[in-house]
């Protein structure tokens, strides 16, 4: 229909106004041309969420969050539970509150490329802003929202996705002692340490008692959470590196067992380019360019492996029947 009013419309125009909506009627007839029904897409374009999420047919819209219908099943389970004392074992009923589900490809670029703009005051070099960032946040493409399989919880409507909000003091400890020893071994001064260290929280979470009871039941109803634990922890000298503790990430088991499955065979096509990791003005500066795309090709797409596949046992393993 916009096609027919603006061809119309050219007809009828002076020849300069003409002219526009010509270059209108070209850019638009590109912009369909590049957006192939989700039938054709490749299954690397699809576990990479290089789709609109209303034309996956195993997604459901579900309030303003896109998850797939079996898992929604589960989810609602889960709530269900977790509200009921005489299923929970709970004094009283604890209420969850959904923050995040299905994240597509050009939301996640978005939230990459806005981080890598706040950290430029913080890092000089594109490198130690992307190591800096892949502590919490995927690459673009990578991320296992793309699959409409997770689902990031928390027990307050602000959802607050920090650690220190689910941890016993004790954890917390722990945690700032790690935080502390790894300042120390980027050769940063002991004195900033310090002072980082000073506001580090080592008190008990609000959230601890609402993790706890996750931890202890979510696998009942098919969940596993995937960034359990200190990355260097989860599979020993295999993995050097990995995404932080993400108490919040709770991910359906068996369906993101299986796209993990399917993304081993696909690594190379998940893959962002360089224009969605550092950003598209610095691949135009000459220099620049060639540096970062050496970057690219030893640091990124060493992460992405890494960062992909280093999770915790329990999201390989299942602690239901997933029917494989």
């Amino acid at each position: 229909m916009v096609l027919l009013v603006t061809s119309g419309a050219v007809a009828k125009a002076p020849p300069f106004i003409a002219a526009a909506l010509c270059m209108v009627l070209l850019v638009t007839s590109v912009a369909v041309a590049k957006a192939p029904p989700f039938e054709q897409l490749s299954k690397a374009a699809v576990l990479s969420g290089k789709f609109a999420a209303e034309d996956h047919p195993e997604l459901r819209k579900r309030g303003p969050f896109y998850i797939r219908g079996d898992v929604w099943e589960r989810y609602k389970a889960l709530k269900a539970c977790a509200r009921d004392p005489a299923c929970s074992g709970l004094k009283r009923p604890m209420g969850i509150v959904t923050c995040s589900m299905f994240r597509g490809y050009r939301q996640q670029k978005n939230r990459w490329l806005g981080e890598m703009k706040e950290r430029r005051g913080r890092f000089r070099l594109e490198i130690d802003r992307v190591d800096n960032i892949l502590r919490y946040l995927a690459l673009p493409g990578t991320s296992r929202h793309h699959w409409g399989t997770e689902v990031d919880l928390a027990w307050n409507r602000q959802c607050m996705m920090s650690n220190h909000q689910y941890m016993s003091a004790e954890e917390n400890t722990r945690r700032c002692d790690r935080s502390n020893a790894r300042c120390l071994a980027k050769g940063i001064s002991p004195k900033i340490c310090r002072q980082r260290d000073r506001f580090c929280w080592r008190r008990v979470g609000p959230g601890v008692k609402f993790y706890n009871w996750l931890r202890d039941n979510a696998g009942r109803f098919g969940f596993c959470q995937p960034y359990k634990g200190y990355p260097e922890e989860r599979h020993g000298p295999l993995f050097t590196r990995g995404y932080e503790p993400e108490r919040w990430h709770w991910s359906s088991c068996c369906e993101a067992r299986r796209n993990l499955n399917a993304i081993a065979k696909l690594l190379d096509q998940v893959v962002p380019p360089p224009a969605d990791v550092f950003g598209r003005q610095p691949m135009r500066i000459k220099g620049k360019r060639e540096a970062l795309m050496e970057v690219h090709q030893t640091v990124v797409v060493d992460a992405v492996r890494q960062h992909i596949f280093n999770i915790h046992a329990e999201c390989l393993t299942c602690a239901v029947d997933c029917g494989d």
